[in-house]
């Protein structure tokens, strides 16, 4: 079991990496999804809020999560989902302004740090986003995919 928060520094522009609480994973969390267009409603980004702390305290082995800071801005997230040998490495997030300096990366190395000792980790991404090419780079095969379906309630 490790001592303290890790701690990150390579490979970044000026910024680090680090487990924190879920406190101050939840702060940036939310300035990050205040950058979308839902995110413009107040009530929509404490609903979401709500909800990933529900999944996180849902966990079976615990959650961890990590903040990358750019320039004294915490400014990139990712979470660590774990229990019964497996990892989801989930909800990866860098704020707009400080996006193509590492954050990303460093936050999701840094989580895979931390399920070093895990049977299984893995991720959810989407086929057609971007990230999934930072995926593969961090050593992510893909090894299926799944559809999402909305139904129109008019």
């Amino acid at each position: 079991e490790r001592e303290g928060p890790a701690e990150q520094e390579d490979d970044l522009d000026g910024g680090s990496a680090a487990e924190v609480d879920a406190l101050a994973h939840a702060a940036v969390e939310a300035a990050v999804t205040r950058e979308y267009p839902h995110g413009k409603d107040e009530e929509v980004v404490e609903q979401l809020m709500r909800a990933r702390s529900a999944i996180h305290r849902a966990a079976p082995g615990g959650t961890r999560f990590f903040v990358g800071t750019a320039d004294g801005v915490p400014a990139a997230s990712a979470t660590l989902l774990t229990g019964d040998g497996v990892a989801q490495l989930e909800d990866v997030a860098t704020l707009q302004a400080h996006r193509s300096r590492g954050l990303g990366r460093a936050v999701c190395s840094l989580a895979l740090d931390a399920a070093a000792e895990t049977a299984l980790v893995f991720l959810v991404a989407d086929a057609d986003d971007w990230p999934r090419t930072l995926y593969a780079k961090l050593g992510f095969d893909r090894v299926g995919a799944f559809w999402a379906f909305v139904r129109d309630p008019a």
